[in-house]
This record gives structure tokens, sequence and C-alpha cells, in this order.
């Protein structure tokens, strides 16, 4: 971990401290990915709510190479590191700065989850504004954006039969 990514933590530690904040938690259980409950902002593939719900990411090529092109599109977004990465599994972090925050350097910090079922050819999708603050559609616009660029490297494979 450098030592600009630990500082960044602790004052996202510091913030949420101060400010009574929990992290949502994270992950899949039970094949799922955790549902967005009261997270303002919050969107999922597998939410029921219109508001929050946006679709899968479909995929028609192996698993393994669905994995490769999302992750090779997460790499594409300047602002986007992953965080956690398992086969089936990728936690991003999206940082960006608060442009409501005027004359101070406040970062901004979005979490988006990606689960690959086994059993689907697609990929289930949570998006979460860390601050737990309405994002005026950003985490939907972002996970869009994510697909898009997806979809045009998932033209470039030869389909699966």
């Amino acid at each position: 971990m450098t030592l600009r990514t630990a500082l960044v933590l602790a004052c996202v530690a510091v913030i949420a401290g101060c400010s009574g904040m929990l992290a949502p938690p994270w992950g899949v259980e039970e094949g799922k990915l955790r549902p967005c409950g009261t997270l303002r902002g919050c969107v999922s593939s597998q939410a029921v709510e219109p508001e929050r719900r946006v679709e899968p990411i479909a995929y028609q090529t192996s698993r393994e190479a669905a994995r490769d092109d999302l992750v090779s599109v997460i790499r594409s977004f300047r602002d986007a590191q992953v965080v956690s990465s398992h086969p089936n599994y990728l936690r991003v972090e999206f940082t960006s700065r608060d442009p409501a925050a005027s004359g101070f350097n406040v970062l901004m910090i979005d979490i988006a989850e990606f689960y690959f079922p086994v059993e689907l050819a697609q990929i289930e999708v949570r998006s979460i504004p860390r601050r737990n603050m309405p994002d005026s559609g950003d985490n939907r616009s972002r996970i869009e954006a994510i697909r898009d660029r997806f979809e045009e490297l998932q033209r470039h494979h030869p389909i699966l039969k």
C-alpha cells in the first residue's frame, strides 16, 4: 500500500468516524450481492425498486474472458482502483474531488461491486456512493458507461456456442 493510499484511507476513516457513518457491508452472500437497503444513491442489478435498478451486464464469452474485459474497462477509468479481486467478484473504488467543498481538497469515494454468478452469463453489479448521499445519478451513469465500454470489447470476441 502506498503512503498516499494509506493517508486517503486514514482520512476516510476519520471522517466516517466523526460523522457516525459506517461502511456498508460488501461482497456476496448466498449467491447475491447485498441489498442497497437504506443506502442513498445505491444502484443494483438485483434491486427490485425501479429507482435503484440497473440491468446486469450480459456477456457471450467465457467468464474468464468477460472478467478480463471488465478489468480492462475498469482500468480505462483514471479514477478507478480494484481493491478486492477474486475469480467471481471485483470491488472497485472510484475517487473524485467533491466540487461542493470549495477551497478544500475533499475526496469522494464511490464503490462498485461486480459479481459473476457461475450459472449465468451475466455480471451482477452494485454501486454505492461511499458518503451515503444522493449522487445525482453519478453511480448509475458510471455503471452504464462501464456497460457500454464492456459491450464494445465483447463485440471483438468470438461468440461461444
